[in-house]
């Protein structure tokens, strides 16, 4: 069975990047800045900028994020270059630590199933990254690869071409409602791993540790 998981939010923690954002500016703007004023303005643009990009032409992960501090450096009064800030994010996103669930995903690969990362992200910063993790993965597809974001078909198709697999021998596993929509859209089952109870109302197949996912996969075949 191959075994498409995504990668922020499910096998990495992104939990430290917006505090680690906020002093990185607070360095380069040269001054204090408040954090809750910070947050709440960077969380505002990211979703304006990030949301339902399957809806819309494609646009490579690094230009968004240039559009995003861009307007945060004239949100906060700073005349300095938004590239530098996507290289100190880019870094940052390269080296973020993973859950310690991960480890419980090797079982699956000694079980004899592929392991196959489905990120709606750049590789730049995504493929040194899963190369970091505790196990092996039998190959990666990003955004950037598939010129897609999830939940769009295409990214889906282009991970399953990549693989060698069909939808019915295939699972994702993922953090976020688009990676389960995703894969019904190419008829693939999805699991949902929410590891902070944020979807109490979720009717699908859901698990809030991935050493829980060997048991459903088991179930599955």
């Amino acid at each position: 069975m191959l075994i498409l998981l995504d990668l922020f939010g499910t096998l990495v923690d992104i939990s430290p990047v917006n505090r680690r954002i906020y002093e990185f500016f607070r360095i380069y703007a040269g001054r204090d800045i408040d954090y809750d004023e910070f947050r709440d303005f960077y969380i505002r643009k990211y979703y304006e900028i990030f949301s339902d990009l399957d809806k819309k032409p494609y646009m490579v992960e690094r230009y968004l994020f240039n559009t995003l501090y861009s307007e945060l450096l004239n949100y906060l009064g700073v005349s300095k270059s938004p590239d530098f800030v996507v290289g100190f994010v880019y870094g940052l996103l390269a080296s973020l630590p993973h859950f310690d669930d991960v480890s419980c995903v090797s079982r699956l690969k000694d079980k004899g199933h592929t392991l196959w990362i489905l990120s709606n992200s750049d590789s730049d910063y995504s493929v040194p990254l899963v190369k970091t993790l505790p196990f092996e993965v039998d190959g990666i597809t990003t955004a950037a690869m598939a010129k897609a974001y999830k939940p769009h078909e295409r990214i889906f198709h282009f991970a399953l071409d990549a693989a060698g697999f069909s939808p019915s021998e295939s699972i994702m596993v993922g953090d976020s409602l688009s990676d389960i929509e995703g894969a019904s859209r190419v008829g693939m089952p999805g699991v949902l791993i929410d590891r902070q109870g944020k979807y109490e109302d979720f009717k699908g197949q859901k698990i809030t540790s991935l050493c829980q996912l060997e048991e459903v996969i088991s179930g599955a075949i």
